[in-house]
């Protein structure tokens, strides 16, 4: 993702919004104020009003997002890895085991506030819960 195509936000004059995080870049905004933006690499500034400033912060976006993309894959193979041997199912369902309950208090009158609290389940899971009953 290039410098181009990132979102602006003007910052009144003055202002800074500090991050200590390369690997943040690609998923926040680019920062402007009046004209100028000035990343601090450690002692070193970067003007990115100026070409070579551009440059160096679309190469720090682009190393950012390619070592994010990489733990991602990284991440990926390893849950398929870790499914193929067994050890890996996810989380398991809690509230659908709880979707005859659900149905039986529904049925005897129970408000749908009384049956989440009763049960300890969501909104979401309760009507999730009453669609698989």
């Amino acid at each position: 993702m290039l410098y181009s195509s990132f979102p602006v936000r003007t910052l009144p004059e003055g202002s800074d919004a500090p991050t200590s995080r390369l690997a943040l870049l690609p998923s926040h905004k680019v920062l402007l104020g009046p004209g100028l933006v000035i990343l601090s690499l450690g002692s070193e500034t970067v003007d990115t009003s100026t070409a070579t400033g551009k440059l160096i912060l679309n190469m720090m976006v682009s190393v950012a997002q390619f070592e994010r993309e990489m733990m991602k894959e990284r991440q990926v193979e390893g849950i398929k890895r870790a499914q193929a041997e067994g050890k890996y199912k996810g989380r398991v369902p809690t509230a659908i085991k709880q979707a005859d309950k659900v149905k039986a208090l529904v049925e005897a009158g129970v408000s749908r506030v009384q049956v989440q609290e009763q049960l300890g389940i969501s909104k979401a899971s309760y009507y999730r819960c009453l669609k698989a009953s």
